[in-house]
């Protein structure tokens, strides 16, 4: 007798659990997917074209190319989910100013002229987010290395070229995915060079040497100002497609 209600009890209690609502324990499984925040990025290979601005004020002679346009083309290659490798080859329509050693220091300067620099570069860029976008939105943080190419200015006739010089490029950015191939790219830069100048322009200028006791009217006031690395910051707006 005992057994059978043992028996009776078990399948009561069974039909009882079969019958429990289900909604909770559902819930405690997690978010719905398709409703999360968080997005694959699926494709990181492909090719982003930019434009933007360029700024700065040439350094302490404005002699750096500086405020103007900024164009640039370049190829990203995903390495993992954290970083990708890219090539680059960017161009600046910067100006600078024309320095005459020989003049006064109140009319030693004319300008501007157009100085257009090319810039080809190697890469990479470390993504923030990894392998993810947040709300479409995915960080980074980048680093190029490569050269800055300048042209010949026909105006300059005082022996001084920009030339071609090591070029160091740091930046800082989001992109914005419209969907799985096509982003939105915003990126503040930092454009690093060398500055070089020639030696004779530590000599004073005849039009104005300097009286004694007062500091030199050279254009460069002792030797360890004949190079200096020169920052030129620039905001850009680019178009990226993946494959």
């Amino acid at each position: 007798m005992n057994r059978n209600r043992t028996l009776a009890l078990a399948l009561t209690l069974g039909l009882g659990l079969t019958h429990l609502p289900t909604g909770p324990l559902a819930a405690q499984v997690g978010a719905d997917p398709g409703h999360s925040p968080y997005h694959d990025i699926r494709h990181g290979n492909g090719w982003t074209f930019a434009l933007g601005h360029l700024y700065g004020d040439g350094g302490p002679l404005r002699l750096s190319p500086n405020r103007g346009q900024t164009f640039a083309a370049r190829y990203d290659i995903r390495l993992s989910g954290l970083l990708q490798g890219f090539a680059e080859m960017g161009y600046l329509k910067g100006e600078r100013m024309l320095l005459n050693p020989d003049d006064s220091v109140v009319n030693r300067y004319t300008g501007p002229i157009d100085a257009p620099v090319w810039t080809p570069q190697i890469g990479m860029q470390i993504n923030l987010s990894g392998p993810k976008t947040w709300h479409g939105v995915a960080p980074f943080l980048a680093f190029g290395l490569g050269a800055a190419v300048g042209g010949t200015q026909a105006q300059d006739t005082t022996r001084y070229q920009f030339g071609t010089k090591l070029l160091f490029k740091p930046s800082v950015g989001v992109r914005y995915y419209l969907g799985d191939r096509i982003h939105v790219r915003l990126e503040g830069t930092m454009y690093y060079w060398k500055m070089k100048y020639p030696a004779d322009w530590l000599s004073e200028p005849a039009a104005q040497p300097s009286v004694p006791g007062q500091p030199t009217t050279a254009p460069i006031a002792s030797s360890n100002e004949l190079s200096d690395w020169v920052p030129t910051p620039a905001l850009r707006l680019g178009i990226g497609v993946a494959f």
